[in-house]
């Protein structure tokens, strides 16, 4: 019996570390890779106090961004210059977006937890809430970004809970998903031909590059405070980033 017995316990060894494999290897499928330093280009003072959120707008020279403080939308250059601002003043203002078919802007109020649609003269064409519970009224949504393939939008919620949402232009949410990679989530970006999202965080000082349902799969170190703004050129490698605290704009290089 006891040569059996033997072979018992060594099969179930060996089966056991079989297990052990499977699952370390899964787990590193499903961790992002350790961060990476994020490289200083060049970084431009604002005159726009507390900016937040950032858009591509007419060209890829050429940005839109809003003030927490003047609650305006502000036309931006690539190197920080004011270009003009636009008619519409809202609430809280957090996170802008453009949609270059169309010509239309997007943008959030985190506090009453509402998007606005407006034309390029600042009108508004609509508006429409976003209905989530929050645990706190000022960790609503925060970041937008458009999607031209299908006219959806992409929102990140701040936290508690920190929320990833895909929604149409009716106001209608197609997807929700939870995000768990960051002590917050301040601001993203889609990427049309790559078809990923990139979100920051100004709480993790991080940028992540993530599949369409928030899966983290690269992560980066920005070492910015209070990131609150973002565009990503991935074709020339370069990220531009706004600080709400500081007033600056940062261009980062990808390694």
């Amino acid at each position: 019996m006891e040569p059996i017995k033997t072979n018992i316990t060594i099969l179930i060894l060996g089966l056991l570390i079989l297990l052990s494999g499977f699952l370390s290897s899964c787990k590193e499928e499903e961790e992002p890779e350790p961060e990476i330093k994020l490289g200083l280009i060049s970084q431009y003072s604002l005159s726009i106090p507390e900016p937040s959120g950032l858009s591509f707008f007419r060209s890829q020279n050429e940005f839109l961004t809003v003030s927490d403080e003047t609650n305006k939308i502000y036309a931006i250059s690539d190197k920080g210059e004011v270009l003009g601002d636009f008619s519409f003043s809202g609430d809280d203002l957090e996170g802008i977006a453009y949609d270059p078919i169309q010509k239309n802007i997007f943008i959030i109020e985190e506090e009453n937890h509402y998007i606005f649609r407006l034309d390029t003269n600042g009108v508004e064409l609509n508006r429409f809430p976003v209905d989530l519970y929050y645990e706190e009224i000022n960790h609503g949504p925060e970041g937008i970004s458009f999607n031209p393939e299908n006219n959806h939008l992409f929102i990140v919620t701040e936290k508690k809970p920190g929320k990833l949402l895909e929604m149409n232009l009716n106001g209608e949410i197609i997807n929700n998903y939870n995000l768990s990679f960051a002590d917050d989530y301040s601001a993203l970006f889609f990427d049309p031909i790559d078809q990923k999202l990139w979100i920051l965080s100004d709480e993790s000082k991080t940028l992540t590059r993530c599949d369409l349902t928030g899966k983290a799969l690269n992560k980066y170190n920005t070492g910015i405070t209070k990131g609150e703004g973002l565009v990503v050129d991935p074709q020339n490698n370069m990220v531009y980033i706004v600080s709400d605290q500081e007033n600056m704009m940062y261009v980062l290089s990808i390694p």
